[in-house]
């Protein structure tokens, strides 16, 4: 009888470290995965633009002929010059 409670004592603490360690490296990941995104992608970005484009361009629009962004990037201000 002491066996069966000393195996079951026994048998819980490898199964508490291995119910624990995946939980601590999912959040460890989604603090990583979390913090990168905010250091990679500007906070201004227009989602809805992007949304409102890709919609068309589904419905078979040609993005810079039947899309026309009026706030365009740099690097065509300067090759219009």
């Amino acid at each position: 009888m002491t066996d069966g409670a000393h195996t079951a004592s026994a048998s819980n603490r490898p199964m508490s470290i291995r119910t624990t360690w995946p939980a601590v490296a999912c959040l460890l990941i989604a603090a990583v995965s979390g913090w990168m995104s905010l250091r990679l992608v500007p906070g201004n970005v227009d989602v809805s633009w992007l949304l409102v484009v890709c919609d068309r361009l589904l419905d078979g629009a040609r993005l810079h002929v039947d899309i026309v962004e009026v706030n365009g990037d740099v690097p065509k201000v300067v090759e219009l010059r």
